[in-house]
């Protein structure tokens, strides 16, 4: 399973509990550059903090540490997310110590540090190293109970997501093949989608009925 994201408190929007993070993933949380991720890494004793980078091992379902002369072995100029592990994690509550002690070293307060325009985004936008934390394990196995029952929802909500656009895509695609023959102005019902999706075994797989698919379509596509 790849990974789906920092689990977060709705309200908050910090994470739910501690948690792996991957280390992919770790310094766009942060604000950082992934060479600048790695030298805070690799001194703590400079800010006052300790973060311990762990791998976790899928078959084992086991986690160790990460010494610093494998981090060491990462830290160049151009060193990219994708050149991190993709079993490599820290976790949550050590990476808020480190933004923390980070934001009073430089800033002195979290309300200088905003005012300067420094955010921390615990989901933040990824564009194309998207695919790299994608990639990410997806370190279920370690997760507390109640994460792994809202991890477990959240996998299923994006599923769906998943799928109700794609039968939007679809209604999207015969609605314009529709009014291409019988004239752009032409009304074309969501009812005559959901009648060619109930049939189709790839963007249906679950065989759901006529009547859910048009309600899905209508909720979701119009």
């Amino acid at each position: 399973m790849s990974f789906k994201g920092v689990i977060l408190d709705p309200h908050t929007k910090q994470p739910l509990e501690n948690q792996p993070v991957p280390l992919r993933l770790a310094p766009f949380i942060g604000g950082w550059e992934t060479d600048e991720f790695i030298s805070l890494l690799l001194a703590p004793r400079e800010l006052g903090t300790d973060i311990t980078v762990y791998e976790y091992t899928l078959s084992s379902q086991q986690q160790k540490k990460v010494s610093a002369r494998v981090l060491q072995r990462l830290l160049t100029p151009t060193i990219t997310s994708d050149q991190i592990g993709v079993s490599y994690f820290v976790w949550s509550d050590d990476l808020s110590h480190l933004i923390s002690q980070c934001v009073l070293n430089q800033y002195g307060s979290y309300a200088d540090a905003a005012t300067d325009g420094y955010k921390t985004d615990w989901n933040p936008a990824l564009g194309s190293d998207q695919k790299h934390i994608d990639a990410c394990d997806d370190f279920h196995t370690i997760l507390s109970t109640n994460l792994k029952d809202k991890a477990t929802a959240r996998k299923r909500k994006v599923s769906k997501r998943a799928q109700y656009q794609s039968w939007c895509n679809e209604h999207k695609r015969l609605k314009i093949e529709y009014r291409n023959v019988h004239g752009k102005k032409r009304f074309y019902p969501v009812s005559r989608t959901a009648k060619k999706l109930e049939n189709d075994r790839i963007l249906n797989p679950d065989n759901r009925g006529w009547d859910h698919i048009r309600k899905m379509l209508r909720l979701h596509c119009i």
